[in-house]
């Protein structure tokens, strides 16, 4: 018996992404003065579902910003960051450089986004998304020595 139903990815393939529809902390540019990630997702039609996104380690902040991945395989603009529970020094380092195509992307608008627990999420989260990871860089850069002489 065959499924028509779409392959739900793995939970280890899903990252939340936060802060979205805020303008602040470095989401804004000259070219999208009220926020890069207003401009890129809450302004669209399907809020931007599909974007690809690539996530930066700032070791100094322990934060995980991510950005849009231009076609020319540049960074473009900082649109949100992923969730804080990514984010600790040795998982951040682990995300660094991850690409990660933007699965659904919850509004405060009730007309984009119907479900209440949702839209609380957005809220509260100033935008939320979740996204599946396209590209995971090796982790074997963070093996300690000891490991890497057993391969």
């Amino acid at each position: 018996m065959s499924s028509n139903r779409k392959k739900i990815p793995s939970s280890q393939d899903l990252v939340i992404l936060v802060g979205l529809s805020h303008h602040s902390n470095g989401r804004s540019c000259s070219k999208h003065r009220g926020g890069c990630g207003i401009h890129h997702f809450m302004m669209k039609e399907n809020l931007g579902v599909g974007t690809i996104v690539q996530a930066v380690w700032l070791d100094d902040a322990e934060q995980l910003p991510v950005h849009v991945l231009l076609e020319d395989g540049s960074l473009g603009c900082r649109v949100g960051f992923i969730a804080k529970q990514y984010a600790t020094p040795y998982r951040g380092r682990y995300f660094d450089g991850t690409v990660i195509e933007i699965l659904d992307v919850y509004s405060s608008d009730a007309k984009k986004t119907p479900n209440p627990a949702q839209r609380a999420l957005a809220h509260r989260n100033c935008g939320y998304a979740h996204g599946f990871i396209h590209v995971k860089p090796s982790a074997k850069r963070f093996v300690g020595k000891e490991n890497d002489a057993e391969e």
